[in-house]
């Protein structure tokens, strides 16, 4: 499998990461690629060998894409270091962000009417 260049490699482990933090999966995420870092590369031969069916959706080069990235152990420490950092400078909302929106707009609505 060749290797991926710098701004490719790059480019798929800030939206890998984006992925994570927007989802809430920041700690989970770090946790399980901590475990897992030597295993790596049986994650791209897994990814590699459920490609016939992850095809139709995602596409073979992305497929590939990602099998070179997790091919090396490197990669991983670098999604690893790029979580840590992100989840500082990007706070994830919750559901309940939007619930505290919505219940402060409603009592401002009310307060206004009385």
């Amino acid at each position: 499998m060749p290797t991926l260049e710098d701004t490719r490699r790059d480019e798929l482990l800030a939206k890998l990461a984006r992925f994570l933090i927007c989802r809430g999966l920041r700690t989970p995420a770090i946790w399980f690629l901590a475990m897992h870092e030597p295993l790596s590369i049986l994650g791209g031969q897994m990814l590699l060998f459920s490609e016939p069916l992850l095809a139709p959706f995602v596409g073979d080069s992305t497929i590939r894409d990602y099998v070179s990235l997790l091919e090396d152990r490197g990669n991983v420490r670098r999604l690893l270091d790029l979580l840590e950092r992100e989840s500082c400078s990007h706070p994830v909302k919750t559901a309940n962000d939007g619930d505290r929106a919505a219940s402060h707009r409603k009592e401002e609505i009310e307060d206004g009417s009385n």
